[in-house]
């Protein structure tokens, strides 16, 4: 009978633990979802992450980013008939109102107007397709490979052609953040603008994550009839941030907190490999010295469960030897970062010194010195 006891208790510990584990990740009724990292990219939770899906005003993400990079924040607008005639979310603006790009930014990524995305794009690309090509451009240039704009706004368009993934979409606002001015901006609640020929307008940021959920700092609502409830956020505390994206979801707000919840609450940032950190040496080949020591190229800081910390181990992409000349600091080899088979995070392996390649006469001089030694011991 007592066997039988232990069994049964057994059976009730693995059944606890695997229930404790499958608890541990977020319910999201999302039909794509995904949660980053901000500082290494690791990604802690996926569902549907490469399946192409409209993305709603999460477009303007990447329009606000072809502003900062391509505009002048002190421009001064001139708000077109087209501008102003576009359904949807709006500011609203007014035909040929005079209005600073900086100001445009806080009504395109907090009030959500479509108007400020067509004022926007008009400025900075002549016109919206050259402002389009602009867009696609920059998302293939951040690795988004899977994104394709048709509009800087995001409303919906009948050919099914405006797309992202949520894989895509936390690439792309990963990037933005990394922008100090977007940053403040996806952080800001609300603000007063003005423009020459309009009164002061108080505009409120359309995502309620910043006035409820503790360390939100962003990033960007969208809805449409195709796209359904849509949100990338972000949040940080004790110095972790992550993003979180969820297109097409029942509750976006919940979604949202869930996920930054279990990130929070199951990973803590570790220090794994520290820049400058010596590794091994090189063998050089016709250099004026005979190796060269190895150093990492920077930091590796990435989040981890207390479960994960034992199955870290490291992979080093480093050839055997390397052919004069050398500059100093140049990348020789790779350090990979492991976590079981997946590759969480990596580092370049750097030269510490210059290292020149041997002339003809220091040539000619150790072949001598060779040959007088030999004949010596002979």
């Amino acid at each position: 009978m007592g066997k039988y006891i232990k069994l049964l208790s057994f059976v009730l510990l693995i059944l606890v633990l695997f229930s404790s584990t499958a608890w541990a990740y977020p319910k999201i009724t999302a039909k794509a979802a995904i949660l980053i990292d901000f500082k290494s990219g690791r990604i802690l939770y996926k569902k549907n992450e490469d399946e192409k899906l409209p993305m709603a005003s999460t477009t303007k993400i990447m329009t606000a980013i072809i502003a900062l990079e391509k505009g002048n924040l002190e421009d001064v607008v001139t708000v077109s008939k087209k501008a102003v005639s576009i359904g949807g979310s709006k500011v609203p603006l007014v035909c040929n109102e005079k209005i600073k790009l900086r100001d445009l930014l806080y009504c395109l990524l907090l009030k959500s107007g479509n108007d400020a995305a067509l004022a926007i794009a008009e400025h900075i690309g002549g016109n919206v397709n050259n402002f389009v090509i602009m867009m696609n451009n920059k998302a293939k240039e951040i690795g988004a490979l899977n994104t394709n704009f048709r509009n800087p706004h995001g409303l919906d368009n009948n050919i099914y052609d405006h797309y992202t993934t949520v894989y895509d979409l936390a690439m792309i606002a990963r990037y933005a953040l990394n922008n100090p001015i977007f940053a403040n901006i996806v952080s800001t609640k609300q603000i007063t603008i003005t423009s020459e020929s309009q009164k002061n307008r108080i505009i409120n940021n359309t995502n309620r994550l910043l006035w409820y959920y503790n360390g939100a700092d962003g990033v960007k609502t969208g809805y449409t009839g195709k796209a359904g409830r849509c949100l990338v956020s972000s949040a940080t505390r004790d110095n972790q941030k992550y993003i979180a994206v969820v297109l097409n979801s029942n509750n976006v707000w919940k979604d949202s907190a869930a996920l930054l919840d279990y990130a929070f609450n199951n990973y803590k940032i570790e220090n794994i490999v520290k820049k400058g950190e010596k590794i091994k040496t090189v063998k050089i080949l016709n250099g004026d010295k005979d190796k060269v020591m190895l150093l990492t190229k920077k930091d590796i800081s990435v989040p981890l469960r207390q479960d994960e910390k034992v199955k870290i181990s490291f992979e080093f992409e480093i050839p055997d030897k390397i052919k004069a000349p050398m500059g100093k600091y140049e990348s020789i080899g790779k350090l990979k970062v492991r976590l079981g088979d997946e590759v969480i995070a990596e580092t370049d392996l750097i030269s510490d010194e210059i290292v020149e390649e041997k002339s003809l006469r220091a040539n000619m001089a150790k072949i001598f010195y060779n040959w007088i030694n030999d004949f010596y011991y002979r």
